[in-house]
């Protein structure tokens, strides 16, 4: 399978107070793309954006983000990953300060490289109370102490031919909290 390019951009804006303001028609549609009808505008306008974010390192680092962009008044852009069942893609997200304390965020896709359909991402799934933690930049899986490709870790953890698989939870794997520790000039963290 070859990549594929997708020229679309998806912003939205969050107020003083880390609550959305605005997204744009784009990112509602990518939410539903993403079997997230449920976060339609009235479902996001108003809320705290940490409010749609997994995992507690991954809220940190949007924090720490957020709080450079706001006292610098400047944009940061990072790579993360946002994967489907039958796709990958590589992104940049880029946060703007605007002004009294405003901020914008606007997604690109980078890049996308089609896969055969992987159910362990789909939302319909049935699942178990065992959750996996799935880095929220890269998309790798944490297994024991070390991180996966998600189709290494099915494999490997045998939920290609499971009945009902494990919940999904977010964190952030060491590669991606050195690399943004460094993009924020914050001293590495030593790993254990």
């Amino acid at each position: 399978m070859s990549d594929k390019t997708d020229e679309r951009q998806f912003r939205y804006g969050i107020d003083a107070h880390d609550r959305i303001d605005e997204v744009s028609t784009n990112w509602l549609a990518f939410a539903r793309e993403n079997e997230a009808p449920e976060l339609d505008e009235e479902a996001v306008v108003g809320k705290p954006l940490l409010s749609f974010v997994d995992g507690e390192e991954t809220r940190q680092l949007y924090d720490s983000l957020l709080t450079l962009v706001r006292n610098e008044q400047r944009a940061v852009s990072v790579v993360f990953r946002c994967d489907a069942p039958d796709r990958r893609r590589y992104m940049t997200l880029r946060i703007a300060a605007e002004g009294d304390r405003r901020v914008s965020l606007t997604a690109r896709i980078d890049r996308v490289k089609p896969r055969p359909r992987l159910e362990f991402l789909a939302r319909t799934m049935a699942r178990t109370k065992e959750l996996l933690v799935v880095c929220g930049w890269c998309r790798r899986v944490n297994v024991g102490e070390e991180w996966f490709e998600l189709d290494e870790a099915a494999a490997d953890l045998g939920l290609f031919t499971a009945t009902a698989l494990p919940g999904v939870s977010h964190g952030i794997c060491g590669d991606c909290s050195e690399e943004a520790s460094l993009e924020l000039g914050e001293k590495p963290r030593a790993r254990h």
